[in-house]
Protein backbone atom coordinates (compact mmCIF):
# COMPACT_ATOMS: atom_id res chain seq x y z
CA UNK A 1 0.00 0.00 0.00
CA UNK A 2 1.52 3.02 -1.17
CA UNK A 3 1.19 6.29 0.95
CA UNK A 4 2.48 9.61 0.85
CA UNK A 5 5.42 11.34 1.78
CA UNK A 6 5.14 14.65 0.67
CA UNK A 7 2.48 17.51 0.29
CA UNK A 8 1.17 18.38 -2.94
CA UNK A 9 2.14 21.06 -4.51
CA UNK A 10 -0.58 24.18 -3.50
CA UNK A 11 -0.93 26.16 -7.43
CA UNK A 12 -2.13 29.30 -7.29
CA UNK A 13 -6.15 29.23 -8.95
CA UNK A 14 -6.18 31.11 -12.30
CA UNK A 15 -8.66 32.11 -15.45
CA UNK A 16 -11.95 30.97 -13.78
CA UNK A 17 -14.67 31.03 -16.33
CA UNK A 18 -18.25 32.30 -15.83
CA UNK A 19 -21.21 31.80 -17.65
CA UNK A 20 -23.42 34.55 -17.81
CA UNK A 21 -27.05 33.93 -17.01
CA UNK A 22 -29.88 33.92 -19.59
CA UNK A 23 -32.25 36.79 -19.24
CA UNK A 24 -35.62 37.17 -20.40
CA UNK A 25 -38.57 39.32 -18.98
CA UNK A 26 -42.07 37.60 -18.40
CA UNK A 27 -45.56 38.79 -19.92
CA UNK A 28 -46.23 40.57 -16.34
CA UNK A 29 -42.72 42.21 -16.86
CA UNK A 30 -40.64 40.23 -14.06
CA UNK A 31 -37.07 39.78 -15.05
CA UNK A 32 -35.91 36.31 -15.32
CA UNK A 33 -32.56 34.81 -14.27
CA UNK A 34 -31.86 31.12 -16.26
CA UNK A 35 -29.16 28.65 -15.12
CA UNK A 36 -29.46 26.00 -17.67
CA UNK A 37 -27.95 22.53 -16.95
CA UNK A 38 -28.97 18.72 -17.25
CA UNK A 39 -29.94 18.28 -13.73
CA UNK A 40 -34.09 17.10 -13.70
CA UNK A 41 -34.13 18.59 -10.43
CA UNK A 42 -35.69 22.23 -11.07
CA UNK A 43 -35.41 25.31 -8.48
CA UNK A 44 -37.75 28.38 -8.89
CA UNK A 45 -37.02 31.04 -7.10
CA UNK A 46 -39.17 34.97 -6.73
CA UNK A 47 -37.19 37.36 -4.66
CA UNK A 48 -39.29 39.97 -3.61
CA UNK A 49 -38.51 43.49 -2.13
CA UNK A 50 -40.06 43.29 0.70
CA UNK A 51 -38.05 42.86 3.79
CA UNK A 52 -38.09 43.97 6.90
CA UNK A 53 -36.53 47.48 5.90
CA UNK A 54 -39.70 47.74 4.57
CA UNK A 55 -42.63 46.92 6.85
CA UNK A 56 -44.31 49.65 8.81
CA UNK A 57 -44.73 48.13 11.69
CA UNK A 58 -42.45 45.35 13.57
CA UNK A 59 -43.10 42.31 12.47
CA UNK A 60 -45.05 42.92 9.64
CA UNK A 61 -42.49 41.33 6.92
CA UNK A 62 -42.13 38.05 8.86
CA UNK A 63 -45.40 37.38 9.31
CA UNK A 64 -46.49 38.41 5.51
CA UNK A 65 -43.99 36.08 4.22
CA UNK A 66 -44.23 33.09 7.11
CA UNK A 67 -48.51 32.81 6.24
CA UNK A 68 -48.68 32.49 2.81
CA UNK A 69 -48.39 28.81 2.82
CA UNK A 70 -51.13 28.70 5.53
CA UNK A 71 -53.83 29.37 3.07
CA UNK A 72 -54.85 30.62 -0.21
CA UNK A 73 -58.10 30.90 -1.86
CA UNK A 74 -58.14 27.29 -3.41
CA UNK A 75 -55.81 25.15 -0.87
CA UNK A 76 -55.42 24.51 2.56
CA UNK A 77 -52.51 24.93 4.38
CA UNK A 78 -53.13 21.18 4.91
CA UNK A 79 -53.58 20.18 1.26
CA UNK A 80 -50.81 22.75 0.23
CA UNK A 81 -48.02 20.36 2.26
CA UNK A 82 -50.03 17.12 1.31
CA UNK A 83 -49.91 17.74 -2.46
CA UNK A 84 -45.65 18.95 -1.60
CA UNK A 85 -44.93 16.28 0.23
CA UNK A 86 -46.38 13.77 -2.27
CA UNK A 87 -44.39 14.87 -5.08
CA UNK A 88 -41.85 14.98 -3.16
CA UNK A 89 -40.90 18.67 -3.50
CA UNK A 90 -39.78 21.76 -0.86
CA UNK A 91 -41.12 24.86 -0.65
CA UNK A 92 -39.20 27.65 1.22
CA UNK A 93 -40.09 30.76 2.67
CA UNK A 94 -37.14 33.35 3.63
CA UNK A 95 -36.96 37.09 4.43
CA UNK A 96 -33.98 38.60 5.68
CA UNK A 97 -33.61 42.57 6.15
CA UNK A 98 -33.81 43.54 2.77
CA UNK A 99 -35.58 40.84 0.81
CA UNK A 100 -38.45 38.11 1.07
CA UNK A 101 -38.40 34.98 -1.22
CA UNK A 102 -40.52 32.35 -2.16
CA UNK A 103 -38.83 29.32 -3.54
CA UNK A 104 -39.73 26.09 -4.59
CA UNK A 105 -37.48 22.79 -5.62
CA UNK A 106 -39.05 20.20 -8.09
CA UNK A 107 -38.77 17.74 -9.87
CA UNK A 108 -38.75 18.36 -13.80
CA UNK A 109 -41.54 15.86 -14.55
CA UNK A 110 -43.91 17.30 -11.76
CA UNK A 111 -43.70 20.99 -12.72
CA UNK A 112 -46.87 21.69 -13.96
CA UNK A 113 -48.46 20.06 -10.86
CA UNK A 114 -46.49 22.63 -8.79
CA UNK A 115 -46.90 25.23 -10.43
CA UNK A 116 -50.30 26.00 -9.61
CA UNK A 117 -49.66 26.18 -6.08
CA UNK A 118 -46.37 28.28 -6.02
CA UNK A 119 -48.08 31.01 -8.20
CA UNK A 120 -51.90 30.38 -5.51
CA UNK A 121 -49.60 31.16 -2.30
CA UNK A 122 -47.72 34.08 -3.90
CA UNK A 123 -50.56 35.91 -5.50
CA UNK A 124 -54.03 34.70 -3.41
CA UNK A 125 -52.82 33.78 0.18
CA UNK A 126 -55.83 34.54 2.59
CA UNK A 127 -53.99 34.41 5.71
CA UNK A 128 -56.18 32.76 7.92
CA UNK A 129 -56.76 34.28 11.74
CA UNK A 130 -56.26 31.07 13.09
CA UNK A 131 -52.85 30.37 11.95
CA UNK A 132 -52.02 33.74 12.22
CA UNK A 133 -52.87 33.39 15.75
CA UNK A 134 -50.87 29.87 16.12
CA UNK A 135 -48.30 30.96 14.41
CA UNK A 136 -47.96 34.21 16.49
CA UNK A 137 -47.89 32.22 19.66
CA UNK A 138 -45.11 29.90 18.61
CA UNK A 139 -43.07 32.52 17.55
CA UNK A 140 -43.96 34.37 20.32
CA UNK A 141 -42.35 31.39 22.68
CA UNK A 142 -39.29 31.24 20.37
CA UNK A 143 -38.71 34.47 21.14
CA UNK A 144 -38.81 34.87 24.54
CA UNK A 145 -36.39 31.79 24.94
CA UNK A 146 -34.24 33.22 22.47
CA UNK A 147 -34.05 36.45 23.99
CA UNK A 148 -32.99 34.53 27.35
CA UNK A 149 -29.03 34.18 25.41
CA UNK A 150 -26.61 36.07 25.51
CA UNK A 151 -25.52 35.72 21.91
CA UNK A 152 -29.18 36.99 21.20
CA UNK A 153 -29.37 40.08 23.28
CA UNK A 154 -25.69 41.10 21.89
CA UNK A 155 -26.80 40.85 18.32
CA UNK A 156 -29.73 43.14 18.75
CA UNK A 157 -28.44 45.51 20.84
CA UNK A 158 -25.22 45.85 18.91
CA UNK A 159 -27.27 46.39 15.69
CA UNK A 160 -29.82 48.96 17.46
CA UNK A 161 -26.48 50.64 18.69
CA UNK A 162 -25.49 51.66 15.58
CA UNK A 163 -28.16 51.98 13.39
CA UNK A 164 -30.70 53.35 16.59
CA UNK A 165 -34.13 52.92 15.92
CA UNK A 166 -35.11 54.78 12.98
CA UNK A 167 -35.22 52.59 10.70
CA UNK A 168 -36.02 48.57 10.29
CA UNK A 169 -32.33 48.03 10.55
CA UNK A 170 -31.56 47.99 13.77
CA UNK A 171 -35.19 48.38 15.58
CA UNK A 172 -35.21 45.76 18.44
CA UNK A 173 -38.05 43.78 18.26
CA UNK A 174 -40.49 43.84 21.68
CA UNK A 175 -42.85 41.80 23.58
CA UNK A 176 -45.69 44.05 22.57
CA UNK A 177 -44.90 43.81 19.09
CA UNK A 178 -46.66 40.64 18.68
CA UNK A 179 -49.95 41.68 20.44
CA UNK A 180 -49.88 44.86 18.30
CA UNK A 181 -49.76 43.60 15.18
CA UNK A 182 -53.00 43.20 13.35
CA UNK A 183 -54.05 40.85 10.27
CA UNK A 184 -54.46 43.74 8.29
CA UNK A 185 -51.37 44.09 8.31
CA UNK A 186 -50.22 41.74 6.58
CA UNK A 187 -52.83 41.94 4.03
CA UNK A 188 -51.89 45.52 3.21
CA UNK A 189 -48.10 44.35 2.92
CA UNK A 190 -48.62 41.50 0.80
CA UNK A 191 -50.64 43.34 -1.96
CA UNK A 192 -48.11 46.37 -2.07
CA UNK A 193 -44.80 44.95 -2.09
CA UNK A 194 -45.65 40.87 -3.30
CA UNK A 195 -46.49 42.10 -7.17
CA UNK A 196 -44.91 41.19 -10.46
CA UNK A 197 -42.94 44.85 -10.59
CA UNK A 198 -41.18 44.12 -7.28
CA UNK A 199 -39.88 40.75 -7.71
CA UNK A 200 -37.06 39.02 -10.45
CA UNK A 201 -36.77 35.30 -10.83
CA UNK A 202 -34.37 32.51 -10.69
CA UNK A 203 -34.66 29.43 -12.43
CA UNK A 204 -32.00 27.07 -12.06
CA UNK A 205 -31.77 23.49 -14.08
CA UNK A 206 -33.01 21.69 -17.18
CA UNK A 207 -35.38 24.45 -18.47
CA UNK A 208 -35.96 24.47 -21.90
CA UNK A 209 -38.79 26.78 -23.64
CA UNK A 210 -41.77 24.33 -22.57
CA UNK A 211 -40.81 25.02 -18.81
CA UNK A 212 -40.31 29.20 -19.47
CA UNK A 213 -43.44 28.89 -21.18
CA UNK A 214 -45.36 27.06 -17.88
CA UNK A 215 -43.73 29.60 -15.74
CA UNK A 216 -44.69 32.50 -17.44
CA UNK A 217 -48.53 31.39 -17.78
CA UNK A 218 -49.02 30.00 -14.37
CA UNK A 219 -47.64 33.83 -13.16
CA UNK A 220 -49.12 35.83 -15.43
CA UNK A 221 -52.77 36.46 -13.63
CA UNK A 222 -54.24 39.28 -15.15
CA UNK A 223 -55.41 40.22 -11.47
CA UNK A 224 -52.27 40.29 -10.00
CA UNK A 225 -50.89 43.87 -10.18
CA UNK A 226 -48.94 46.63 -8.58
CA UNK A 227 -46.59 49.37 -8.47
CA UNK A 228 -43.27 49.87 -8.37
CA UNK A 229 -42.36 50.78 -4.89
CA UNK A 230 -40.29 53.41 -3.53
CA UNK A 231 -37.64 52.48 -1.20
CA UNK A 232 -37.96 54.55 2.21
CA UNK A 233 -35.05 56.87 3.11
CA UNK A 234 -32.58 55.07 5.21
CA UNK A 235 -31.66 57.23 8.35
CA UNK A 236 -29.18 55.91 11.04
CA UNK A 237 -28.94 57.03 14.66
CA UNK A 238 -26.36 55.61 16.36
CA UNK A 239 -25.96 55.57 20.12
CA UNK A 240 -23.90 58.03 21.45
CA UNK A 241 -22.14 55.32 23.53
CA UNK A 242 -19.65 53.40 21.91
CA UNK A 243 -19.14 50.92 24.57
CA UNK A 244 -22.50 49.07 25.76
CA UNK A 245 -22.51 46.74 28.66
CA UNK A 246 -25.40 44.36 29.46
CA UNK A 247 -25.95 42.54 33.15
CA UNK A 248 -26.89 39.54 32.69
CA UNK A 249 -26.58 37.64 36.01
CA UNK A 250 -25.35 34.07 36.30
CA UNK A 251 -24.41 33.70 32.60
CA UNK A 252 -21.53 31.74 32.48
CA UNK A 253 -20.84 33.26 29.19
CA UNK A 254 -20.34 36.53 27.68
CA UNK A 255 -21.04 37.59 24.22
CA UNK A 256 -19.14 40.14 22.47
CA UNK A 257 -19.89 42.35 19.31
CA UNK A 258 -17.28 44.90 17.83
CA UNK A 259 -17.61 47.05 14.91
CA UNK A 260 -19.39 49.64 13.28
CA UNK A 261 -21.69 50.56 9.90
CA UNK A 262 -19.71 50.02 6.52
CA UNK A 263 -20.39 49.97 3.09
CA UNK A 264 -22.31 47.17 0.96
CA UNK A 265 -21.21 45.49 -2.20
CA UNK A 266 -21.59 48.12 -4.46
CA UNK A 267 -18.56 50.53 -2.89
CA UNK A 268 -15.09 50.55 -4.34
CA UNK A 269 -13.55 49.83 -1.40
CA UNK A 270 -15.64 46.15 -0.71
CA UNK A 271 -13.72 43.61 -2.33
CA UNK A 272 -10.50 44.73 -0.32
CA UNK A 273 -12.17 44.79 2.77
CA UNK A 274 -13.30 41.30 2.35
CA UNK A 275 -9.97 40.49 1.82
CA UNK A 276 -8.20 42.21 4.87
CA UNK A 277 -11.90 40.94 6.89
CA UNK A 278 -10.42 37.53 5.70
CA UNK A 279 -7.37 37.75 7.46
CA UNK A 280 -8.80 39.15 10.95
CA UNK A 281 -11.35 36.95 11.51
CA UNK A 282 -13.14 35.56 8.26
CA UNK A 283 -12.13 31.76 8.21
CA UNK A 284 -10.81 29.12 10.64
CA UNK A 285 -7.22 29.87 9.62
CA UNK A 286 -7.80 33.80 10.50
CA UNK A 287 -5.50 35.90 13.13
CA UNK A 288 -8.49 35.83 15.74
CA UNK A 289 -8.85 32.14 15.69
CA UNK A 290 -5.39 31.40 16.19
CA UNK A 291 -4.82 34.30 19.03
CA UNK A 292 -8.41 33.75 20.95
CA UNK A 293 -9.16 30.29 20.36
CA UNK A 294 -5.85 28.57 19.65
CA UNK A 295 -3.44 30.41 21.72
CA UNK A 296 -5.48 31.57 24.50
CA UNK A 297 -8.55 29.36 24.83
CA UNK A 298 -10.87 31.75 25.63
CA UNK A 299 -13.56 30.22 23.20
CA UNK A 300 -14.98 27.62 20.97
CA UNK A 301 -15.14 30.17 18.04
CA UNK A 302 -14.53 33.68 16.73
CA UNK A 303 -14.83 35.61 13.65
CA UNK A 304 -15.35 38.46 11.76
CA UNK A 305 -17.69 39.72 8.73
CA UNK A 306 -18.91 42.41 6.57
CA UNK A 307 -22.54 42.52 5.96
CA UNK A 308 -23.83 43.95 2.94
CA UNK A 309 -27.69 45.44 3.31
CA UNK A 310 -29.63 47.16 0.64
CA UNK A 311 -28.97 50.94 2.12
CA UNK A 312 -25.75 49.67 3.88
CA UNK A 313 -23.76 47.88 5.51
CA UNK A 314 -21.78 46.95 9.10
CA UNK A 315 -18.93 45.28 10.06
CA UNK A 316 -18.69 43.07 13.40
CA UNK A 317 -16.50 40.83 15.43
CA UNK A 318 -18.33 37.83 16.88
CA UNK A 319 -17.68 35.58 19.89
CA UNK A 320 -18.99 33.85 22.77
CA UNK A 321 -15.89 33.77 26.15
CA UNK A 322 -16.18 32.78 29.46
CA UNK A 323 -16.90 35.61 31.35
CA UNK A 324 -14.07 36.14 33.63
CA UNK A 325 -11.95 36.28 30.38
CA UNK A 326 -14.46 38.50 28.78
CA UNK A 327 -11.95 41.78 29.14
CA UNK A 328 -9.04 39.40 28.10
CA UNK A 329 -10.75 38.35 25.05
CA UNK A 330 -11.48 41.83 23.66
CA UNK A 331 -7.65 43.27 24.27
CA UNK A 332 -6.71 40.54 21.84
CA UNK A 333 -9.03 41.48 19.51
CA UNK A 334 -7.92 44.92 19.44
CA UNK A 335 -4.41 43.71 19.40
CA UNK A 336 -5.20 41.97 16.54
CA UNK A 337 -7.23 44.82 14.43
CA UNK A 338 -3.43 46.97 15.62
CA UNK A 339 -1.07 44.66 13.86
CA UNK A 340 -3.13 44.69 10.90
CA UNK A 341 -2.66 48.46 11.05
CA UNK A 342 0.83 48.57 11.96
CA UNK A 343 2.70 45.80 10.08
CA UNK A 344 1.97 44.63 6.42
CA UNK A 345 0.76 41.37 5.80
CA UNK A 346 3.14 38.57 4.94
CA UNK A 347 3.35 37.00 1.65
CA UNK A 348 2.53 33.85 2.40
CA UNK A 349 -0.45 34.49 4.42
CA UNK A 350 -2.03 36.74 2.21
CA UNK A 351 -1.20 34.15 -0.62
CA UNK A 352 -2.82 31.61 1.09
CA UNK A 353 -5.91 33.85 2.06
CA UNK A 354 -6.06 34.38 -1.37
CA UNK A 355 -6.38 30.82 -2.84
CA UNK A 356 -9.15 30.06 -0.18
CA UNK A 357 -11.10 33.02 -0.88
CA UNK A 358 -10.86 31.85 -4.87
CA UNK A 359 -11.63 28.07 -3.86
CA UNK A 360 -14.88 29.01 -1.91
CA UNK A 361 -15.53 31.53 -5.00
CA UNK A 362 -15.38 28.19 -7.38
CA UNK A 363 -17.31 25.93 -4.72
CA UNK A 364 -19.87 28.57 -5.07
CA UNK A 365 -20.22 28.37 -9.01
CA UNK A 366 -19.89 24.61 -9.18
CA UNK A 367 -23.05 24.10 -10.43
CA UNK A 368 -25.97 25.88 -11.43
CA UNK A 369 -27.87 25.57 -8.49
CA UNK A 370 -24.82 26.68 -6.30
CA UNK A 371 -24.06 29.53 -8.76
CA UNK A 372 -27.76 30.94 -9.06
CA UNK A 373 -27.18 31.35 -5.45
CA UNK A 374 -24.22 33.39 -6.02
CA UNK A 375 -26.02 35.49 -8.86
CA UNK A 376 -28.89 36.20 -6.99
CA UNK A 377 -26.51 37.59 -4.11
CA UNK A 378 -25.02 40.40 -6.47
CA UNK A 379 -28.17 40.98 -8.75
CA UNK A 380 -30.11 42.22 -5.68
CA UNK A 381 -27.25 45.46 -5.71
CA UNK A 382 -27.71 45.57 -9.13
CA UNK A 383 -24.89 44.21 -10.09
CA UNK A 384 -23.57 41.43 -12.96
CA UNK A 385 -21.03 39.00 -13.90
CA UNK A 386 -18.83 42.23 -14.68
CA UNK A 387 -18.56 42.28 -10.88
CA UNK A 388 -18.02 38.81 -10.38
CA UNK A 389 -15.28 39.08 -13.10
CA UNK A 390 -14.09 42.22 -10.74
CA UNK A 391 -13.94 40.62 -8.11
CA UNK A 392 -11.89 37.88 -8.75
CA UNK A 393 -9.34 40.54 -10.67
CA UNK A 394 -9.64 42.60 -7.07
CA UNK A 395 -8.61 39.25 -5.17
CA UNK A 396 -5.83 37.76 -7.19
CA UNK A 397 -3.84 41.12 -7.57
CA UNK A 398 -4.59 42.62 -3.80
CA UNK A 399 -1.52 43.91 -2.30
CA UNK A 400 0.00 43.88 1.59
CA UNK A 401 0.21 47.80 1.19
CA UNK A 402 -3.67 48.14 0.17
CA UNK A 403 -4.71 45.89 3.27
CA UNK A 404 -2.48 47.92 5.07
CA UNK A 405 -4.37 51.22 3.89
CA UNK A 406 -7.80 49.73 4.28
CA UNK A 407 -7.52 48.38 7.89
CA UNK A 408 -5.97 52.06 9.13
CA UNK A 409 -8.68 53.74 7.00
CA UNK A 410 -11.54 51.33 8.68
CA UNK A 411 -10.83 49.95 12.00
CA UNK A 412 -9.57 53.11 13.74
CA UNK A 413 -10.73 51.57 16.98
CA UNK A 414 -11.95 54.98 18.62
CA UNK A 415 -14.79 54.73 15.58
CA UNK A 416 -15.65 51.01 16.74
CA UNK A 417 -18.71 50.07 18.83
CA UNK A 418 -18.33 47.66 21.39
CA UNK A 419 -21.52 45.51 23.04
CA UNK A 420 -20.66 42.78 25.77
CA UNK A 421 -23.24 41.15 27.75
CA UNK A 422 -23.11 39.01 29.99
Amino acid sequence: MNSRIKQPLIKPIKNININEPEKLFFKNGIPAYIFKSEENILKIKFIFKAGNYYQEYPLQAYFTNKLLCEGTKNYSSKKIAEIFDYYGASLNLNIDDDNASVSMIVAKKDLSKLLPVMAELIINPIFPNSEFNTQKGITFQNFIISNEKVATIAKYDFLQTIFGNTNYYGYKTKAEDFNNLKIEALKTFHKKYYTPQNCFIIIAGNVNNHEINLIDSSFNDDLWKGKKVNTPAFIATPSENSIIHIEKKDALQSAIRIGKTMFNRTHKDDIGFRVLNMILGGYFGSRLMANVREEKGYTYGIYSSLFSLQQTGYFSVITEVGSPVCKDAIKEIYKEIAKLQEHKVGDEELALVKNYILGNFLRNIDGQQNYSNLFENIIIYGLDTKYLYKYLDEVQNIHSEKILSLARLYLNPEKLYEVTVG
